[in-house]
């Protein structure tokens, strides 16, 4: 299922923050939903081969620290990326 669109403008968000400060893009985390947090997971998992080794790196490492927040914060993991197929 497609995330709506306030979840797709929060990740958005997020995604940027995570360029600028990672300390910024941690903390705010908390501050946002299960399904805006799958969604970015997404953003942040999906092999774009646009993406240079160092765009890869950071979205590696703000993967990282989106799934340990789900994970401690919903007790779950974010669904795999397939789930986008259906």
């Amino acid at each position: 299922m497609p995330p709506d669109d306030e979840s797709g403008r929060a990740a958005i968000g997020l995604y940027a923050v995570l360029e600028r400060d990672a300390c910024d893009f941690i903390d705010m985390l908390a501050e946002h939903s299960l399904e805006t947090l799958q969604t970015l997971h997404d953003m942040l998992t999906i092999h774009n081969p646009k993406h240079d080794t160092d765009t890869r790196e950071l979205n590696s490492l703000g993967a990282g620290f989106v799934r340990q927040h789900v994970e401690n914060r919903f007790g779950a993991s974010p669904e795999p990326v397939e789930r986008l197929k259906k």
